[in-house]
């Protein structure tokens, strides 16, 4: 493939000797224009040589500074591109110890003013001349690489060039293809999108395209190519060199390129920061250094390990400041963070004793400490602080901020001792929630217990607690004096008001209602109203209505529940009817009974007489004798009719002999079946008398 400069690429001189210098965009467009411009290439080069004699008769020798400061506002070039000094003359003074130095490329065997190029230090320099100078070179070793120039092959395309506190020498021989040339095609991947790159065809020289392929004629046989340094970019293939056959055919190669990023963290927007990376190409050692502003720096390697140094940044550490990465047919990432420097941030302790841990929680960092010292090492800044005080003790100033800028900072943290007020509870659930606030702060507990600690004074406190349920007490003070405290609380559960309404006394009469339940004490409500009005919880309760004198309660007694608000009991009082007495007087013996209307009346000790209230009506009674006595009379009734009734009985002692016959109620059909069985029997006598008298003598009775 030849190569080719537009009239109007150098219309860009601007003084009359200048080094022709352009950067990887600059190559980039040739290669498009070598490949796009429909003009033959006959007549391409007849104007170029027009030019390279016009040029040359003026000892013209271009520089073109714009190239490198482009490749710098990229961020892939750090150094800036120093104009080099005409053609074939030495520097205009001696070089310094430390350089800058230049470096002197001298060709043999092209034509007359055939326009050539060089790369070194990322640098790409043209000349029609014999001479290229290169200045702004300091100490190191350099690749250099020679242009691919048409129909030529050249010696030593690839030289490793080293400055070591001189000037440098070097020369390159061109020589005329003898045999005819054939297309050899480089591709090349890696890149993510098209851009300048080059290759280098040992003894040919460099080629350079800005799209992906790459196309340089060249004889038949086998060549060993690579990808050339320029602007950060190298690579040595997939087994660091390609070998490639060029038949009448043609040939076809390809390059490889992988990206090193480096993944900053850390540094604020802006701020430059570099990676300088050593490898070995065609075995000789090499290097070369990228500066970025952003958060990724990096460049494209070969297969193989690449050694790298971070440079520091002033006012912070590296995480990693050198090491080797392996690139291996893929991309690289190595994380770098700049931390910067720590200085140390005491918080001292004041009123605890050596022992009771405490600690201090600054940003996310947690630290303790067991000694009245605490050292947290922070970057420059402010931060918020928060102490946490050991059990029996609290901080004055729980929480705070420290401002750190350069120099270490103390804090005072100051504790005093505490004591504890627990609060116990009776009456809820487990697990039930409920809380107590003591001066200002609240504390909750679904427990039994709730325990605050505090420093000597006098506090008052609320209790609260589930819905319904009343604490008894509400509030209160306590007195912290040296010593804990505590205080009970009974949970009344929610009550519900069961309602008793009568009905039936007099406005003013006094009546009861008394409530059992179980695990309950009896609980009697009295009242002069007509309605009694008990609070009570959910449950199962027994009732029953007190007497009132003269009337009977209906129902006197009964049971009920209450499931939130229960139904009334309504009791209906009755009067009573009036009542008499009647008076039995029994004489002749003790140990005697009256039967009287289901009631069995008994004297008391000897007394001869009982009585018993009846209501108007009629009674009947029996009279128990006791034995040998009979009561006369054994029986009766008695009728009350709005008066007073006697009945008097008499005992008398029966004889001797036979067993009287009891006149007693209930032996009274003994006798009077005997009577019957004996007249049964004379009936039948008399009858069997009064036949015999009839018949006839001598004649027997029927049969």
């Amino acid at each position: 493939m030849g190569f080719s400069r537009t009239w109007s690429e150098y219309e860009r001189v601007n003084e009359p000797e200048s080094l022709y210098v352009a950067d990887r965009a600059d190559r980039s467009r040739v290669g498009r224009m070598n490949h796009q411009n429909a003009v033959p290439r006959v007549l391409i080069f007849a104007v170029l040589c027009a030019l390279v004699l016009s040029l040359f008769s003026i000892g013209a020798h271009v520089s073109d500074p714009g190239a490198a400061n482009r490749l710098q506002s990229e961020g892939r070039l750090t150094a800036t591109v120093s104009p080099g000094i005409r053609s074939g003359i030495s520097p205009q003074s001696g070089p310094s110890a430390t350089g800058p130095y230049f470096v002197n490329v001298t060709e043999s065997g092209l034509p007359s003013s055939t326009l050539w190029s060089v790369i070194l230090d990322a640098r790409t320099s043209y000349s029609p001349s014999t001479q290229i100078v290169i200045g702004g070179v300091a100490n190191g070793t350099y690749q250099l690489e020679v242009s691919a120039i048409p129909g030529y092959n050249v010696s030593m395309s690839n030289w490793t060039v080293a400055v070591n506190g001189s000037n440098v020498n070097y020369t390159v021989a061109y020589s005329a293809f003898t045999d005819p040339a054939y297309d050899l095609s480089v591709k090349e991947f890696g890149f993510v999108s098209p851009e300048a790159w080059n290759a280098v065809v040992v003894g040919i020289g460099y080629v350079t395209s800005g799209s992906r392929i790459s196309t340089v004629a060249v004889p038949a046989g086998d060549y060993t190519l690579f990808a050339g340094y320029e602007s950060g970019y190298t690579d040595t293939g997939p087994q660091n060199w390609s070998s490639v056959q060029v038949t009448s055919a043609g040939g076809s190669a390809s390059v490889y390129f992988y990206d090193l990023s480096f993944l900053e963290t850390g540094l604020p927007n802006g701020t430059a920061w570099s990676v300088t990376f050593s490898w070995t190409q065609n075995g000789t050692p090499l290097g070369s250094s990228v500066t970025t502003f952003g958060s990724v720096a990096g460049s494209n390697f070969p297969n193989g390990s690449v050694t790298w140094t971070i440079s520091p940044v002033t006012g912070y550490n590296l995480s990693v400041a050198n090491g080797t990465s392996v690139i291996a047919g893929a991309p690289v990432d190595v994380p770098v963070e700049f931390i910067p420097p720590l200085y140390a941030v005491t918080f001292n302790a004041s009123g605890l004793p050596a022992g009771p841990i405490w600690s201090v929680t600054v940003g996310s960092t947690w630290t303790n400490s067991s000694t009245p010292e605490l050292v947290v090492d922070l970057a420059n800044g402010s931060y918020n602080y928060d102490v946490r005080a050991p059990a029996g003790y609290l901080c004055t100033t729980p929480t705070g901020s420290v401002t750190v800028n350069g120099t270490a900072v103390s804090v005072a943290v100051a504790f005093v001792e505490t004591f504890s007020v627990t609060f116990s509870e009776s009456g809820l659930a487990p697990g039930a929630s409920w809380n107590v606030t003591l001066g200002s702060t609240t504390n909750v507990s679904t427990g039994s217990t709730l325990t605050f600690e505090v420093v000597n004074g006098t506090y008052n406190y609320t209790i609260s607690g589930p819905s319904g349920f009343t604490p008894v007490p509400a509030s209160g003070s306590v007195t912290v004096s040296g010593a804990p405290q505590t205080r009970t609380v009974a949970f009344l559960p929610p009550t519900f008001p069961m309602t008793f309404d009568e009905s039936g006394l007099r406005a003013g009469t006094a009546w009861s209602v008394t409530l059992t339940a179980a695990g309950m004490s009896p609980l009697t409500e009295n009242s002069t109203t007509p309605s009694i009005v008990v609070d009570l919880e959910n449950g199962s309760y027994n009732f029953s209505v007190g007497a009132v004198p003269g009337f009977t309660a209906n129902p006197p007694t009964g049971t009920f529940s209450v499931s939130g608000t229960p139904e009334p009991v309504s009791v209906q009082f009755s009067p009573v009817p009036a009542s008499y007495p009647v008076t039995f007087v029994v004489t002749g013996a003790v140990g005697w009974a009256i039967e009287i209307d289901g009631k069995n009346l008994t004297p008391v000790g000897s007394a001869d007489s009982v009585v018993i209230n009846l209501t108007n009506g009629s009674y009947n009674y029996s009279v128990y004798a006791p034995s040998p006595y009979s009561a006369m009379p054994p029986s009766g009734q008695v009728i009350v009719n709005g008066a007073a009734r006697s009945v008097s009985i008499t005992l008398q002692e029966v004889s001797t002999g036979p067993p009287p016959v009891s006149n007693s109620p209930n032996n009274l059909w003994v006798v009077y079946a005997i009577i019957g069985v004996v007249a049964v029997a004379v009936i039948l006598s008399a009858t069997l008398a009064v036949r015999r008298m009839r018949r006839k003598p001598g004649v027997p009775p029927s049969t």
